[in-house]
């Protein structure tokens, strides 16, 4: 859909707002979330969102759809992100524009997303695989 979305870019004028990067390394991707402000990912569909744990990792606050897997364990609604309906535009815009007018906010969820981070550690996963094999 590159083609599409960037066709959809210019048609909006937002061309100086948007940055198409493409497929990153690791480090770079790293490099790319210590810069963000915040983590968007309003997905339709997402079996779980690694991405969510990477911005965590870094103390990146999140505002994702509820369809996302990640939302469920990992993201809290006030304490390091939001979560939104896949297609609520409004309540994006809208949280998008709380965690930009309210630098109070925007810390708390930075420390919430640190907190929150080890939860999507290999470990706990690893943990909650053997517990649900009832081992």
């Amino acid at each position: 859909l590159e083609g599409n979305l960037r066709q959809l870019v210019n048609e909006l004028a937002i061309s100086d707002y948007v940055v198409f990067h493409g497929f990153a390394q690791t480090a770079d991707i790293a490099k790319a979330l210590a810069r963000s402000f915040a983590l968007l990912l309003p997905s339709q569909e997402e079996q779980f969102g690694l991405v969510v744990i990477e911005a965590q990792a870094m103390g990146v606050p999140v505002i994702v759809s509820n369809v996302c897997g990640a939302a469920d364990e990992l993201v809290r609604n006030g304490i390091n992100g939001f979560t939104i309906e896949p297609s609520n535009s409004d309540g994006l815009a809208k949280g998008m524009a709380r965690l930009d007018q309210d630098e109070p906010m925007w810390q708390r969820f930075r420390k919430g997303a640190f907190e929150y981070a080890p939860k999507g550690d290999v470990a706990v996963f690893v943990q909650s695989v053997t517990a649900l094999a009832g081992k």
